[in-house]
């Protein structure tokens, strides 16, 4: 009888999982068709294109126009910040390269598939709707896939019933399913491709089993690809690397049998870091990556910070900051890389000349990190809030090692390294979204830790 009652509840869960995924599908599906204003997904998107295309990528996909006519990887546009420099169009290394070449893929076969566009005119709105749409495709391809793989992964660490509850959860969190899961953008992708890469790693170790054929093809293609489409995942991996580092050392087994596996996936990027630092390098007499970060660390830490992006900053204190720009309108008009220097040294001095008002913008940043809000939805999510807490409690517990194991040390990489910029840089709910599985994971290990206390309790007692 009891064993039919638990095959019953199973078979619930289960239903209620598809019945999640399927509103999933059909709420991404529902806003694709009609086109829902963009202030419901919650993000910054141009107004005057597909409502779930990012407005990074009309950007990108200017500087991917001007790269396929011969000209390099040359912008028009100096997003983010005041304009100062004479030409039409200069050198950029602003935007992930990775990017851009993808935007350089996706011109080419719009341009081969619609005979009546010529590349030397701006991509078309209908551009962005079908690369909002291939975006749309793969990120629920992705997604349909890791729910097994978090499924697989909370059940390394919670019993199989509340493993599917975790999962449900998984596919139905409010980020998922109603703020930043619902925009056709990268962090969409990038997010479920992190959870089957954990969960492969934390299920062959746990069962001392090798990589198999196609496991080692997915880590090696994949880790460099959401590595350089979003730099905040290097991080995520260096920690990982580091964590599966120290894992090896208490067993060597590990070394030859995991860690080996990623030397694939690790000479692909060091050799698009060569490439990227070589390109630079030409260009700019510099061997960098990007000089995004320069201004990111200049919106985190300046005396208008207020620990999230604000991209109105310019406008609202105009009469502030453009004497002070003006006066250094020399260095701004020269190159991208010294202008964005100049952003740098001015971010680095004020952190330096401040150090009160940086610890009080670090603790701000950390309470914005955590507040149960969503990606420009300034309501508190009870669920979201539910999770926070819950998490906290985990996060308790493991300092005081009632929960122990360097497994935990894995699924808290991106919960980190993710935090880690955000403090370093400026809160962005986009980012967070990237750690919320695993954060949600760690919730409901500390929620099954009080559970099977209370019950050990109560069985005591009685």
């Amino acid at each position: 009888m009891v064993s039919l009652f638990k095959e019953r509840k199973s078979n619930m869960l289960l239903m209620v999982l598809v019945l999640s995924l399927f509103t999933k599908l059909f709420m991404d599906g529902f806003v694709e068709m009609h086109k829902f204003p963009a202030y419901i997904t919650g993000v910054s998107l141009h107004k005057h294109f597909f409502p779930y295309s990012n407005v990074d990528d009309i950007e990108m996909a200017g500087v991917a126009r001007n790269f396929l006519l011969g000209k390099g990887f040359v912008t028009d546009k100096s997003f983010d910040r005041p304009k100062f420099r004479h030409e039409t169009e200069w050198p950029t290394a602003f935007r992930p390269k990775l990017n851009v070449l993808v935007h350089v893929i996706g011109i080419k076969i719009y341009a081969a598939c619609n005979a009546d566009y010529n590349i030397t005119e701006p991509a078309p709105e209908i551009y962005f709707e079908d690369f909002a749409t291939c975006i749309l495709i793969l990120k629920n391809i992705f997604f349909i896939v890791s729910l097994f793989y978090f499924y697989r992964l909370a059940g390394l660490f919670l019993n199989n019933t509340a493993a599917l509850i975790a999962t449900i959860l998984y596919c139905t969190y409010p980020s998922v399913i109603l703020y930043v899961g619902m925009i056709n953008i990268f962090e969409c992708i990038i997010m479920p491709c992190l959870v089957i890469i954990i969960s492969m790693h934390l299920y062959n170790r746990r069962h001392d089993k090798k990589f198999s054929a196609w496991q080692m093809f997915f880590l090696t293609v994949t880790i460099p690809v959401i590595c350089f489409l979003k730099m905040q995942v290097c991080l995520i991996m260096i920690l990982f690397y580091c964590v599966a580092l120290v894992d090896a050392m208490k067993n060597r087994q590990l070394i030859s049998r995991y860690l080996w596996a990623y030397r694939a996936a690790n000479i692909l990027i060091a050799n698009f870091v060569i490439y990227i630092c070589v390109s630079n390098y030409i260009t700019f007499g510099k061997p960098i990556i990007s000089t995004q970060s320069s201004i990111n660390l200049w919106h985190g830490h300046n005396q208008y910070a207020k620990g999230s992006w604000n991209p109105a900053v310019w406008d609202q204190h105009r009469d502030e900051l453009m004497p002070i720009l003006q006066k250094d309108s020399v260095v701004l008009a020269k190159d991208e890389y010294t202008e964005t220097m100049y952003y740098k040294n001015q971010a680095i001095t004020w952190i330096k000349t401040h150090p009160k008002q940086e610890l009080v913008l670090a603790v701000r940043k950390a309470a914005i990190y955590f507040l149960p809000n969503n990606s420009n939805c300034w309501k508190i999510n009870p669920i979201t809030a539910l999770m926070h807490l819950c998490f906290f409690g985990f996060i308790f517990l493991f300092a005081l090692r009632r929960i122990k194991g360097i497994e935990f040390y894995y699924l808290l990489c991106p919960v980190v390294a993710i935090f880690a910029v955000n403090i370093i840089f400026f809160v962005e709910y986009r980012w967070r979204y990237i750690a919320d599985p695993f954060m949600l994971l760690l919730a409901c290990v500390f929620v099954n830790y009080l559970l099977e206390r209370f019950t050990k309790t109560k069985a005591v007692t009685a």
